[in-house]
């Protein structure tokens, strides 16, 4: 297992422990590990962008897929 994978279990356990008052709390907490991240393993422009691309279209189709009653 390599470091990355160890960190992302390790955060994936951390935040499973937390409870969080509202979503707005949980998203901003999320934000701020995976922007750690991003400076912790890679800190290209490239990267950066990727990663906020991908998190916008992945919140905007589950929003969907809830609105729609697909997934609950």
């Amino acid at each position: 297992m390599t470091i990355t994978e160890m960190s992302v279990v390790v955060l994936d356990l951390d935040v499973q422990k937390i409870d969080f008052a509202n979503n707005l709390q949980l998203s901003l907490t999320l934000t701020a590990m995976s922007i750690g991240l991003w400076w912790l393993f890679d800190r290209s422009r490239s990267g950066f962008g990727l990663g906020i691309s991908i998190a916008v279209i992945a919140t905007v189709v589950s929003q969907l897929l809830v609105y729609n009653g697909i997934y609950r």
